[in-house]
C-alpha cells in the first residue's frame, strides 16, 4: 500500500457516526465501546464516508485518556483520494499548552480538513481523582486537518473547539502509524494532560467523527474568481471482506491500563451500472 493510501485509509477510519447508518460493534472492555458502519446509500467500489464513535464509560475507567490508536482495515485505502489538499501545521508549544488562542480552523487552510465531528468531556476541576473533583461535562466541536510529514509519517492536527460551558481550544497532535496484521495502519491521537497551572483534567468520554463528509468544502483559485468544490472522500474496494471491514481501538490511560475495543462494519451493497 502506498503512503497517500494508508492515509486514506486512516481518513476513512474516523468518520464520525451519526450518518444514519446501523453501527456493529463489540467492546472487549466493558469500559470502552466502539462503533463503525457506512452510511445506507454507500456502495461497494464509490466514493462514501465512513462513521466510527467512541463511548467510554467514566465509572469503569475514570482515569483520563492520553493516546487513542485506532487500527484501520487495509482494504479501505485509495491514492486518488482528494482529502487533505493542504496541510496545516502549529507550534509544538500548542501542543505543550493545550489550550490555545484560537477559534474554529486556527488560520488553517480550509483544503487541510479531513474530518469533522463531536466530543464530550469531563472537566474535573480541584484535584485529579474523580471522585473528590467537581467534574462539568463540556461539549465540542472537533475538526481534524492534514498536517505536515514527522519522522517520515503523514502528521494529523486535532483541533477541538469547545462550546459550552467554557468554549476554549485545545490542540492535539496525531499522526498515521504502522499496525501488525490484519490491519492497514493505525491513525493515532495523543492527547497531553492541561497544564497545572489551571488545576483541572480533561478527561475524553466520548467522540465522534465523519472524515470524507458531504459538507466538506475546498477553495479552488483565490480573489474573484475562487470557487468552492467537494473533495472525493474514501473510495470503498469493489469486494467486501469476509468478514466485514473490522476496526480495533486501544486506549491508553493515565493510570497505564490499555483498555480495547473492536467493531464491524457491514458491507454496503455492490455499485450498480
Amino acid at each position: 500500500m502506498t503512503l497517500r493510501g494508508t492515509v486514506l485509509a486512516a481518513l476513512a477510519a474516523m468518520i464520525a457516526a451519526g450518518v444514519g447508518a446501523a453501527a456493529a460493534g463489540a467492546a472487549s472492555d466493558p469500559g470502552v465501546r466502539l462503533t463503525a458502519a457506512f452510511p445506507r446509500d454507500a456502495r461497494l467500489g464509490a466514493e462514501t464516508p465512513v462513521a466510527v464513535g467512541l463511548k467510554i464509560a467514566p465509572r469503569h475507567l475514570p482515569a483520563p485518556v492520553e493516546e487513542l490508536r485506532l487500527r484501520f482495515p487495509d482494504t479501505l485505502g485509495i491514492a486518488t483520494s482528494g482529502l487533505g489538499a493542504a496541510t496545516c501545521s502549529r507550534p509544538a508549544a500548542d501542543f505543550e499548552k493545550v489550550m490555545i488562542a484560537a477559534v474554529r480552523l486556527a488560520g488553517c487552510s480550509p483544503n487541510a480538513v479531513m474530518g469533522r465531528g463531536t466530543a464530550r468531556a469531563e472537566v474535573r476541576l480541584g484535584g485529579h481523582d474523580r471522585a473528590s473533583s467537581l467534574v462539568i461535562p463540556e461539549l465540542a466541536n472537533v475538526t481534524m486537518l492534514a498536517a505536515p510529514f514527522r519522522a517520515d509519517r503523514f502528521g494529523l492536527l486535532f483541533l477541538a473547539n469547545g462550546q459550552r460551558p467554557f468554549g476554549v481550544t485545545l490542540a492535539f497532535a496525531g499522526e498515521i502509524g504502522p499496525a501488525p496484521r490484519p490491519f492497514g495502519g493505525s491513525l493515532v491521537m495523543r492527547v497531553p494532560p492541561v497544564p497545572n497551572q489551571f488545576d483541572a483534567v480533561v478527561a475524553l468520554t466520548q467522540i465522534a467523527f465523519e472524515i470524507g463528509a458531504r459538507d466538506i468544502r475546498y477553495r479552488r483559485g483565490s480573489g474573484a474568481r475562487a470557487s468552492w468544490y467537494r473533495p472525493e472522500g474514501i473510495v470503498l474496494p469493489r469486494r467486501c471482506p469476509r468478514a466485514g471491514f473490522r476496526f480495533e481501538l486501544e486506549l491508553r490511560l493515565a493510570d497505564g491500563r490499555r483498555p480495547r475495543a473492536s467493531a464491524v462494519a457491514p458491507c454496503p451493497r455492490p455499485a450498480t451500472g
